[in-house]
């Protein structure tokens, strides 16, 4: 019975080609073009979902009403201040704008553009892997610096990269405190270099006296686990760290 189905089926199709055709083709395309949109769904959503505690990490946003303008950038010291007024808040962590600088290892130099520099919880904070190093120290010296894996071929080779030094700007000098794995696709923070936040405190106005009024950083929350973060209760948090943030400033 079945055979004959599919006799019947395919003298059709022959009987019928160009409608054929078109039918097949239709389908083909119509499944290649939901398989490529589930992929890339996929792909959205598995977005730094590797981190353990991405479920409770927030990215914080400044809002300016009268320019009806909203950016995930956040002054210097306001990270500290919501880790001090508000309880449901476990950690921070701030991290710099992507700097551009000319990195130099003997006679290999280099025009790099995914330099950051993070405070030394980064990697508490997120979990991006070492390879080499201590991450609970990587970050602690101001003249310490974590380069990926891939940065670590390229500037020195087979060689092992810890201890060794990266020059910058021809000017100043760093020594490799650990070797991070390279950063995945799926991140929306993609770096090759890894620098601590206490050395931009020498040179940035913001960093050393807490200035409120330049928006140049972004700041990461992490919310405990006991709190529930249902829309309404994100909500009522920033309510309620404004107003005491406008009770201090006033």
């Amino acid at each position: 019975m079945l055979k004959n189905y599919l006799k019947i089926a395919f003298r059709n199709l022959l009987r019928h080609k160009a409608f054929s055709f078109i039918n097949i083709a239709g389908l083909a395309i119509g499944m290649a073009c939901s398989i490529l949109i589930l992929l890339w769904v996929q792909d959205e959503l598995s977005f730094d979902r590797f981190h353990p505690s991405a479920d409770r990490t927030y990215r914080l946003t400044a809002s300016l009403a009268e320019l009806n303008i909203n950016a995930a950038v956040s002054s210097a010291p306001v990270a500290e201040a919501f880790r001090n007024e508000v309880p449901e808040i476990e950690s921070t962590v701030r991290i710099s704008a992507y700097k551009s600088d000319l990195m130099q290892v003997e006679d290999r130099m280099f025009e790099e553009t995914r330099i950051l520099y993070a405070d030394s919880n980064f990697l508490q904070f997120f979990n991006f892997p070492l390879i080499a190093g201590n991450p609970e120290t990587a970050l602690h010296h101001p003249e310490g610096i974590l380069i990926t894996e891939s940065m670590a071929k390229k500037y020195f080779g087979n060689e092992d990269a810890m201890g060794k030094v990266i020059r910058r700007n021809h000017k100043d000098d760093f020594t490799v405190m650990g070797v991070l794995a390279d950063i995945p696709q799926n991140s929306h923070l993609k770096f090759d270099f890894l620098q601590p936040m206490a050395f931009l405190t020498r040179t940035e106005r913001d960093l050393r006296d807490n200035i409120w009024d330049n928006f140049n950083f972004y700041t990461y929350l992490q919310l405990s686990e006991t709190f529930v973060a249902t829309p309404e209760a994100l909500k009522a948090l920033a309510d309620d760290f404004q107003k005491n943030l406008q009770s201090k400033r006033a």
